[in-house]
């Protein structure tokens, strides 16, 4: 959620008439830098998961039936 204040912000800054940076989005270069940490953070996540639960499904387990 707060991504995309910050998205907004970034926009409302392209706009001249209500910009104090003179129309440049200055936000976009923090903002991108956050979003990509978060994407790599999230995949590599993803990635360990990944392996865990492979390892899991191939683990042998225990039926019974009584």
């Amino acid at each position: 959620m707060a991504n995309l204040y910050f998205l907004v912000i970034m926009f409302m800054q392209m706009i001249d008439k209500i910009s104090i940076s003179g129309g440049q989005p200055v936000m976009a270069m923090p903002l991108i830098f956050v979003v990509s940490l978060s994407m790599i953070k999230d995949a590599y996540e993803d990635y360990k998961r990944h392996r865990a639960d492979k390892a899991e499904n191939k683990a042998s387990a225990f039926v019974y039936d009584p």
